[in-house]
């Protein structure tokens, strides 16, 4: 069926370089940590995981069940992944541990959703343009940004969320750039939750 949904896609930055100078159980331990801290901020938001992709974690909003919120249940999300990433990172720090930057790209819009795959694996996934448009903005993001489409942040509709006009940029696979905003904050009726989710998961880190 053809649904209105929002995808957040978020990866580690420089995930390659870092893991050629680790061992390969320190890399499955950072992914099973990073991509635990994805999954417990997309359950808190509605959001359902539709696949891990190496470092990186495909999260869907309003799809399979739908949620008239789901622009601001994505970008409340990926202020919340932004947020624990930088915790965690002032621990590194004091840890004399560098820092791991992560990256965030929403956007919203028509795509196709069902069971998809073949007569051996099957999976339900969210496809079209607007999926590979949010995988495009996280690829565009720098170290610790969340970078939102236009269609995401509606021109300012959700007063709720603070965001910086980021301008135009560049995306593979578009003729024309793409209009994108950077989120700065998200003011949530249950702010104490928010609170409280940041410090569990940077307390298990």
């Amino acid at each position: 069926e053809v649904v209105e949904a929002t995808v957040l896609f978020v990866d580690i930055v420089e995930y390659t370089r870092m893991s050629e100078s680790m061992s390969p159980d320190d890399v499955a331990s950072m992914l099973n940590q990073y991509l635990s801290i994805f999954t417990s901020c997309a359950r808190v938001y509605r959001g359902t995981v539709d696949k891990f992709i190496g470092d990186a974690e495909m999260i869907v909003f309003g799809a399979p069940r739908a949620d008239k919120d789901h622009r601001l249940q994505a970008m409340s999300c990926a202020n919340a992944i932004r947020l624990v990433a930088s915790k965690i990172n002032e621990k590194r720090k004091n840890r004399s541990l560098n820092a791991i930057n992560l990256r965030v790209g929403v956007n919203s819009g028509l795509m196709q959703a069902g069971i998809l795959g073949s007569e051996y694996r099957m999976e339900y996934t969210v496809v079209g343009d607007a999926v590979n448009l949010a995988s495009r903005l996280c690829d565009a993001a720098q170290p610790g940004e969340a970078l939102v489409s236009e269609s995401v942040f509606n021109n300012g509709f959700y007063s709720e969320v603070q965001a910086e006009n980021a301008g135009l940029v560049e995306v593979k696979g578009k003729q024309q750039m793409v209009s994108v905003y950077r989120i700065q904050s998200v003011s949530e009726p249950k702010g104490s939750m928010l609170a409280g989710l940041v410090d569990d998961l940077v307390s298990a880190h």
